[in-house]
């Protein structure tokens, strides 16, 4: 072998060896949506010319995914089927109930706290508002919680249609 090629060999084996190295962490991942609904339905074909007890008013479908969420109930009229035009006095009063039940998929596992849990005892809804906090540690899917009313005869009162509004909202938080 000539020197030449000695000298080059030599040179291309150093030059190999004196390459720095290079290493890196790579992160790989997704994310999975925020989930965060209620649903509500409320009933417009209350029998209010008699006493109700426990009636379901409305239903409300919750799915979240959040860690944590929490849903409030307001009622505009603070618990009172009122007439459009009439006086806050002219209506039919009542209790509404909050209840667990009837899970289609099921209420996320708790991580502590929550009201509202399968075959928990009711919540009452205030005239103001009701804030129900749920931490939990998998999803929501489709739990349904249902108000529900209890109300006197009401005696003397014009005819005509008595509703009141149920003001519903959900937050999450911890994402």
């Amino acid at each position: 072998m000539s020197i030449l090629k000695k000298i080059s060999l030599a040179v291309a084996t150093v030059a190999v060896l004196s390459t720095s190295s290079f290493a890196a962490n790579v992160i790989v991942g997704g994310n999975v949506p925020l989930i965060n609904s209620i649903t509500g339905l409320g009933v417009l074909t209350l029998d209010l010319s008699s006493a109700g007890n426990a009636v379901n008013i409305a239903k409300f479908i919750v799915n979240c995914n959040a860690p944590t969420m929490d849903v409030t109930w307001a009622l505009t009229n603070e618990g009172e089927f009122l007439k459009e035009g009439a006086a806050a006095t002219t209506g039919v009063e009542f209790t509404a109930v909050l209840e667990a039940g009837g899970v289609a998929e099921g209420l996320g596992d708790p991580l502590g706290g929550g009201d509202l849990t399968p075959n928990a005892t009711a919540v009452n809804v205030d005239g103001a508002n009701t804030t129900w906090n749920y931490n939990q540690t998998s999803a929501t899917e489709n739990f349904v919680i249902s108000m529900n009313a209890t109300w006197t005869e009401p005696a003397g009162l014009l005819a005509g249609l008595y509703t009141e509004t149920i003001t519903f909202t959900i937050a999450a938080s911890g994402v």
